[in-house]
């Protein structure tokens, strides 16, 4: 039997002496707790295995274990989110590893679907996740406003940066400034865009300083991408519209605006004069950063809106998934659709294409 506070007990069906029809259980001694670490989970599900030596038991903060009957001890299986996926980043040397984040967890996995590291913040949710290009580094976006930095390998907090944005943070992007050090762009609820330093000293404390502040947006950034010579980034927001930065001059450089909310933004990464972007009409835009001006659009769906996309790092390719719970597969040139993904059974939030493209 499972309990809503997360135990598991075996209980004995036994018949009373004096009414054989009349059965009572009796609990014995057999029991284990399943729970997770910030919060407690109930036991949702619990079935046999072959002739009973083993059971499997479902929880409600979707982790899966296996008991053997014995000694009554269970061992985690499998384990995901219990709540929506906000972000998600791959990895720059490492085609194995993704991050992704939601409700009170950062999350490491590999492409086994095995969670090697959990990063947990109770009550509160990550909206946003990056890593710099070593490795060394998470960066992450909090709805208290709050941009929190973790070690990958343990999950250690390295540093808290208050009141990055008010309403919360919504948006990451990272890249190196002049002197090599890492800096931040991040989003917030309210549309203000912000770009910190982050110091480290010799004995790796570190501390994250404002440089300067991008006001344009009127309503929440949905997106950030930064090019690879890190001197220009591209915001999308719900506003309807895309703004081109000058991260050395600190200003704005172009602004695309269309009648829709953009969920998500992307360069075309091999010259940097593109980016695609899509949102609530289901289309997706082409469009020239140089003068903003509109190249084409495609229907990227019929029955819902485009949440997020990726393109590879050849600009052969990118994927789009939305509120239609289908990945697609599109020629970036042609812009057609040449394969469509089915499994999901919710709308998909986020979607990555590896760094070895495979």
């Amino acid at each position: 039997v499972g309990s809503g506070d997360g135990n598991v007990y075996e209980f004995k069906i036994c018949s009373k002496k004096d009414k054989k029809d009349i059965k009572e259980i009796k609990k014995l001694s057999k029991s284990a707790k399943v729970t997770g670490t910030v919060t407690n989970s109930s036991v949702t599900s619990i079935t046999l295995r072959g002739n009973g030596h083993q059971f499997f038991v479902g929880t409600s903060a979707c982790n899966i274990y296996t008991f053997t009957y014995c000694d009554f001890k269970g061992t985690l299986l499998s384990t995901c989110h219990d709540s929506e996926i906000n972000d998600m980043h791959t990895l720059h040397n490492d085609s194995h590893l993704f991050l992704t984040c939601g409700y009170q967890s950062v999350r490491i996995w590999n492409t086994h679907n095995k969670e090697l590291v959990r990063i947990e913040v109770p009550n509160k949710t990550c909206n946003a996740v990056e890593v710099n290009k070593p490795g060394e580094l998470i960066i992450t976006g909090w709805d208290d406003g709050i941009i929190r930095g973790f070690t990958p390998v343990s999950g250690k907090m390295l540093f808290k940066l208050e009141n990055a944005h008010g309403g919360g943070v919504t948006a990451l992007a990272l890249f190196s400034g002049k002197d090599g050090t890492d800096r931040i762009v991040s989003g917030g609820q309210k549309g203000d865009v912000r770009v910190w330093k982050i110091n480290r000293d010799n004995r790796n404390n570190y501390s994250v300083q404002i440089k300067f502040p991008l006001q344009e947006h009127k309503a929440k950034v949905t997106s950030i991408k930064v090019t690879a010579s890190d001197r220009e980034c591209v915001t999308s927001s719900i506003d309807g519209s895309c703004i081109i930065w000058d991260l050395e001059n600190q200003c704005r450089r172009q602004m695309v605006r269309v009648n829709t909310l953009f969920s998500y933004v992307c360069y075309e990464p091999t010259s940097f004069h593109q980016i695609i972007a899509t949102g609530s009409d289901r289309k997706i835009g082409y469009f020239e950063t140089t003068d903003g001006s509109t190249i084409r659009e495609i229907e990227g769906s019929t029955s819902g809106a485009i949440n997020c996309m990726d393109i590879s790092g050849d600009g052969r390719y990118f994927v789009s998934g939305g509120d239609d719970n289908l990945i697609k597969l599109w020629k970036y040139d042609e812009g057609v659709p040449t394969h469509i993904g089915v499994g999901h059974s919710a709308p998909i939030t986020r979607v990555k294409i590896a760094y070895n493209k495979k």
